[in-house]
């Protein structure tokens, strides 16, 4: 048998409801319930990742970055060397003749890996970066 599940309500402003409806059926979600719960999640993951000081956690950094601007390529290379203990591995994807997209996967200690994640953010040639973080 499943978890026990519980109904709950919350206030939501109209213009915001109205988003969350067109993103759900952007995704294909069916119900409202479904799209909280993987929100609260991702919300949940991200708490336990900050309260994990001392333990090892996994993640995942993904950078968009120009490689046409004199050193950015470099830069995200010689940073990942300076924080190898962490990097498990790395993707490079030419995306066009002047975007990148690198995936990098960490497991380290979470000061670390943000360190690692808002040096690459401030570097320049960097349009985006995503840090994706996993707790069990």
């Amino acid at each position: 048998m499943g978890e026990e599940i519980v109904r709950t309500s919350f206030s939501i402003p109209c213009s915001l409801l109205k988003e969350l409806e067109e993103a759900m059926r952007a995704k294909g979600y069916k119900k409202r319930s479904k799209v909280i719960c993987d929100a609260i999640r991702n919300y949940l993951a991200e708490y336990r990742w900050s309260e994990c000081e001392g333990k090892r956690v996994a993640a995942v950094i993904s950078l968009l970055y120009d490689h046409e601007l004199r050193g950015a390529s470099e830069a995200v290379i010689k940073a990942g060397h300076e924080y190898g203990q962490s990097v498990i591995s790395t993707m490079h994807i030419h995306l066009d003749e002047r975007n990148c997209l690198e995936v990098i996967v960490t497991k380290g200690h979470p000061k670390e890996i943000r360190e690692f994640a808002e040096g690459l953010m401030g570097m320049r040639g960097v349009k985006q970066l995503k840090l994706s973080i996993m707790t069990s």
